[in-house]
């Protein structure tokens, strides 16, 4: 671990800490579920997820959890991704990266459900 130098730099790893914490207590926003498919699209899923977290990253998000989930089945094409916001899951099925970032600055940051690619809802 590198030295702190300054109060400044300090400041910074107690707002990066702070972030974290709070991402792990689970006080989020936003539940971001992410398919992962051992077997098949492998590749698709990375994609998403790097997609997802570059994103999140360019648009300084830190108010969400991202959860691997298994396969969906009935229905729901892989790559999918999942966003539970405001006690409502809504499901996106065949995404690709570009679609995944659309979805993160639709509707994980201003809570705008992309209608188009979403292909299933539920209430918690």
């Amino acid at each position: 671990m590198e030295k702190i130098k300054s109060i400044d730099e300090l400041r910074r790893l107690k707002e990066q800490s702070q972030a974290f914490l709070k991402t792990r207590q689970k006080d989020v926003k936003v539940k971001i579920y992410i398919s992962v498919d051992k077997e098949e699209n492998t590749n698709a899923s990375r994609d998403v997820l790097l997609a997802v977290l570059d994103e999140l990253k360019e648009r300084n998000f830190s108010d969400f959890q991202i959860i691997e989930k298994a396969p969906m089945g009935s229905g729901i094409k892989e790559p999918f991704m999942a966003l539970e916001r405001d006690d409502l899951v809504v499901y996106y099925s065949n995404i690709t990266p570009n679609m995944a970032r659309e979805i993160i600055a639709s509707h994980a940051i201003k809570g705008q459900i992309v209608s188009d690619w979403a292909s299933k809802r539920s209430n918690l």
